[in-house]
C-alpha cells in the first residue's frame, strides 16, 4: 500500500497533483481512485460542495496532514 508524501498546488491553490512514496505522480482523479480501491493508505475520499470527489487526510493522523506536505 502506498502513502502520498509530497503534494503539487495549483495556481488556485488547491492540491493538483500528489506524489506517492513508490514515486508515482497522481492527479485528483486518479488519487481518488486508488483511494476508494483502498491502494493509498491514510487518505479518504469526499464530496465537495460542488459534487466533485476529493480527497483529505484520515481523522485521528496527528502527524500526517496533506496541506503539511512537502511540495514538488
Amino acid at each position: 500500500m502506498s502513502r502520498v508524501v509530497a503534494v503539487r498546488h495549483g495556481e488556485e491553490g488547491g492540491i493538483e497533483l500528489y506524489r506517492l512514496d513508490n514515486g508515482k505522480v497522481l492527479d485528483r482523479k486518479q488519487i481518488c481512485e486508488a483511494a476508494n480501491k483502498g491502494e493509498v493508505e491514510g487518505i479518504s475520499t469526499f464530496t465537495t460542495r460542488d459534487g466533485d470527489e476529493a480527497v483529505r487526510s484520515d481523522r485521528g493522523q496527528p502527524d500526517y496532514s496533506l496541506s503539511d506536505l512537502p511540495e514538488f
